[in-house]
């Protein structure tokens, strides 16, 4: 019998020693917490986890109070059906309208147990409805403490069962809870140390990212600007979620400061107003956290109005820490942002003068502080020295864009160089001329990309220190054509007047001095045509008596064998004159072409048929390589037909035996007309033009051979130029090309 007197009083001793270990052991693993990274919220949810276990609590709650005391709101809660537990996560007691267990535990500080919440006659109406939504049967709400300050509270309650708590069992859970009272502030200490340090953070590498993008050498070297604005387009990308394709203007420097805003603050969302011209109304410029929510770029909101418009009104940042209630009280107007319930409105200043506001967005009241708001309002002071920067570095790229736009659209060719007469400057006009890339002959020396006698005019503007105007050059350009470039230079100065280099300008000529020569040569063929119909005329008269006389003499002279042979050659050459005065006066009266839409492609395989026999005689194969879709052109087809037979027949009578002709056709892109151009090629393997003739063979009587009149190239160049169309040549030892170029109408059909 003593042995079990003594078990009897060891068993409630054990319990009370278990009971202590496990709340001991409870503290001890919430605390541990304390040394790892974790969250304020992992901790409340620890909090709650370690009260069900340490005392075996079903449903367990923890609640804290905002900052201005007016709030109880539900953090985390477990035990509870997904209706009951959303209901008390979003809807918070208001402390100083509410009266309930809960609210009267955080105001007097002290514990209150109901036991059977059926018949405890202190239940207020809120308690009852809570009993009636949550099913309770017992409660327990436990205050947390700082001292004499209440921080929150823990409450438990069950809906079948009453709670059997003691005393000793409430003073061990309000142990408990002023544990972890001091863990929750010193957690809370921790996490808002943490946010300023992540907001000071941000705001360095804000300002460090943004600010190495005006460096004022990049600004005014030329040949760091286009690195910088790879930086910033760079930067802009890592500040607008890595969007490759964002490039640097206003606008994605507005959405930057926005959404860096938003991150300082640890904001849901924000909005970057800007002030209009007259003042009276503010606009989005910038929103970050809405998606795509179209309502918030078209809102306006009137200075004034709200927290943002307040803000404008009194040069003052504004912290509201209920959007709801300020809405109720009439002045906070409907902005476009369901779910918010507090913000924060900063105004950007610049020299006293508001130039906008940022709003930045909770979900959660009173979710932002004093030091949220100034640390927002110094990165206001910021923002608007950025803009102001940006919109000062806009305009020295705007002044510089215009200068190289002008350089750029100029019909010469610029080419500058530096004091080592490296390239350093190349415009689209000069790559086309010299048929080279900017990017290839970059910082080359000019010497190793023009040849001597133009890579010496920048010597003469570097070394003479003076002006070279004007001086006509003849280059022979990739493609083997000849052109004709009219080069002037001069030194190259800064703002200071050293010198720092030489530039070159570059004009074509070629098409000039072909217009030139075609305007001549017409001009030739005018008073040619005037003169020839006056020999003509002045020919033909005596010739008919002449050809009657020797009529004559034949019939009546005693004709012998020499006598016929000298009568025959008097009539074939009275006939060859004939032929020569037909021609003449055919070449200076040119018909009118009859002009209407019709196939080059029938034209040209007309022409050739025609002359079927010749090329046979001499082994020569006409090949033709033509695109099948050529489009018909407004030609008159007998004077083109006039125009291949004219060609064929040269490069026949070029080709000594067995050579071939091919005629290519195809479509081509004039970019100078912007237009497109039909163009035909016949190309020869004959023997060639020989260089000093080729300036002259489309002038009138200019001819090479024994028996030709000189005019078939001029008859050609004549009918193509009454047909809009241009006529090319190109020869060497290995034949000749004559390319043909005809204009395509809009309406033409295929």
């Amino acid at each position: 019998m003593p042995g079990k007197r003594i078990c009897q009083t060891k068993k409630p001793y054990t319990l009370e020693l278990r009971a202590r270990d496990r709340l001991l052991a409870s503290i001890h693993k919430i605390s541990r917490l304390l040394t790892r990274p974790v969250s304020l919220d992992k901790i409340l949810t620890a909090i709650v986890k370690e009260t069900s276990v340490a005392f075996g609590l079903k449903r367990v709650g923890i609640y804290l109070t905002n900052k201005d005391k007016t709030l109880l709101e539900c953090k985390y809660i477990i035990g509870f059906s997904p209706q009951d537990a959303e209901r008390a996560l979003t809807r918070p007691f208001r402390l100083n309208e509410q009266d309930c267990i809960e609210t009267r535990v955080v105001k007097f500080g002290k514990t209150i147990f109901i036991k059977d919440f059926q018949t405890d006659p202190s239940l207020t109406p809120v308690d009852l409805k809570s009993r009636t939504v949550m099913k309770r049967i017992s409660g327990l709400a436990v205050p947390m403490k700082i001292k004499r300050d209440v921080i929150g509270l823990i409450v438990a309650d069950r809906d079948q069962v009453k709670f059997t708590l003691t005393r000793k069992d409430l003073d061990s859970i309000s142990t408990f809870a002023n544990q972890a009272s001091v863990i929750i502030e010193n957690a809370r200490l921790l996490e808002q140390n943490q946010k300023k340090i992540r907001q000071l953070m941000t705001l360095q590498e804000v300002s460090t990212n943004t600010n190495s993008l005006f460096d004022l050498e990049e600004l005014l070297n030329p040949a760091l600007q286009e690195q910088g604005g790879e930086k910033m387009r760079q930067h802009l990308v890592r500040e607008t979620d890595g969007n490759p394709n964002s490039l640097f203007h206003f606008g994605e420097l507005l959405n930057t400061i926005c959404t860096s805003a938003v991150r300082i603050s640890h904001a849901s969302s924000g909005i970057l107003f800007l002030l209009d011209q007259d003042g009276e109304f503010l606009r989005v410029a910038a929103h970050s956290g809405f998606g795509g929510n179209s309502a918030v770029e078209e809102f306006t909101l009137r200075v004034g109005d709200g927290a943002a418009g307040r803000a404008v009104s009194s040069a003052s940042p504004m912290l509201v820490k209920n959007l709801v209630k300020n809405l109720y009280q009439g002045w906070e107007k409907p902005l476009p942002i369901k779910g918010k319930r507090s913000a924060l409105a900063v105004p950007l200043m610049s020299k006293k003068q508001v130039l906008g506001i940022l709003d930045v967005f909770s979900p959660s009241e009173s979710a932002f502080s004093e030091d949220d708001l100034k640390t927002l309002t110094i990165f206001a002071g910021y923002a608007e020295s950025l803009l102001r920067n940006v919109r000062l570095y806009e305009r020295v790229i705007a002044e510089r864009n215009l200068k190289e736009n002008i350089l750029e659209s100029s019909s010469n060719g610029i080419v500058a160089v530096n004091l080592q007469k490296e390239i350093t400057s190349v415009n689209r006009r000069a790559e086309e001329i010299f048929q080279i890339s900017r990017a290839d002959v970059g910082m080359l020396p000019a010497a190793e990309v023009f040849e001597k006698d133009i890579s010496m005019t920048f010597d003469i503007a570097l070394y003479q220190n003076c002006v070279m105007d004007r001086k006509e050059f003849r280059r022979e350009g990739r493609d083997g054509k000849t052109k004709i470039l009219e080069i002037s230079s001069s030194p190259l100065r800064n703002h200071r007047g050293d010198l720092i280099g030489a530039m070159m300008s570059v004009q074509d000529l070629t098409d000039t001095r072909k217009a030139e020569e075609t305007m001549f040569r017409m001009e030739k063929l005018s008073s040619l045509g005037q003169l020839s119909t006056g020999i003509a005329h002045e020919i033909r008269n005596p010739l008919s008596s002449i050809y009657f006389n020797v009529q004559m003499l034949s019939k009546r002279l005693p004709l012998d064998d020499t006598t016929r042979g000298i009568i025959a050659d008097t009539f074939e050459g009275i006939d060859r004159i004939k032929g020569l005065v037909k021609s003449v006066l055919d070449f200076a009266r040119p018909s009118t072409p009859s002009l209407k839409i019709d196939s080059i492609l029938r034209v040209l395989r007309r022409s050739i048929s025609i002359m079927d026999l010749e090329p046979k005689k001499k082994k020569i194969q006409i090949q033709l390589d033509l695109a099948c879709d050529l489009p018909n052109i407004i030609i008159d087809s007998h004077q083109i037909q006039q125009v291949f037979i004219n060609l064929l027949l040269n490069a026949m009578e070029a080709i000594s035996e067995e050579g071939t002709i091919v005629i290519r056709g195809k479509v081509e892109s004039d970019p100078k007309l912007l237009s497109d151009r039909l163009i035909i090629e016949i190309k020869d393997t004959g023997i060639g033009i020989s260089s000093e003739y080729l300036p002259r063979i489309f002038d009138p009587f200019f001819t090479t051979k024994p028996e030709g009149t000189g005019l078939g190239l001029s008859i050609v160049h004549r009918i193509l130029i009454q047909h809009d169309a241009t006529i090319d040549v190109f020869s060497d030892c290995n034949g000749t090309v004559f390319t043909l170029s005809f204009p395509i109408p809009t309406f033409g059909a295929k």
